[in-house]
C-alpha cells in the first residue's frame, strides 16, 4: 500500500468582514504560474479568463486559494471587503490604482 502525504499551510483570511451580501462568482484558474508553483494564493486579483491581472483587467479578487490538482475557485467581485494589507502581503501582489477602479464596487482596507 503507497501512501502519499500533502501537507497544507492554512491561509488567512482575506476579507475583512463578512456582510453577507457579497456577490462571487466560480472561476477556473488558467494562470502559467499554477503550474510553475502549483498553487496561485488568497487575494489574488484575476480576469475573466482566470490569468493574474492588476490592472484595469480584474474581474475580482481571488477568496481562497487555487492548487494545481483542482484550478477551481471564487472570486469576490462586488460588495464586499477586502483587508488590503492582508491579501497583498500573502499573495505577494501590490495591489495598483488601476485594480482599485477596476474593483470600484470592492471596498479595500
Amino acid at each position: 500500500m503507497e501512501v502519499k502525504n500533502n501537507q497544507y499551510l492554512t491561509q488567512p483570511e482575506i476579507r475583512k468582514r463578512l456582510l453577507g451580501g457579497e456577490l462571487v462568482e466560480p472561476i477556473t484558474v488558467t494562470d502559467a504560474s499554477l503550474a510553475s508553483a502549483g498553487i496561485v494564493k488568497a487575494g489574488t486579483p484575476l480576469d475573466a479568463n482566470g490569468e493574474i491581472a492588476n490592472s484595469g483587467d480584474a474581474k475580482g479578487i481571488l477568496l481562497n486559494d487555487v492548487y494545481e490538482v483542482n484550478p477551481n475557485g471564487t472570486i469576490l467581485t462586488a460588495f464586499g471587503e477586502v483587508n488590503k494589507s492582508v491579501a497583498e502581503s500573502y499573495c505577494g501582489i501590490t495591489y495598483t490604482a488601476a485594480l482599485f477602479s477596476a474593483l470600484s464596487n470592492v471596498k479595500f482596507q
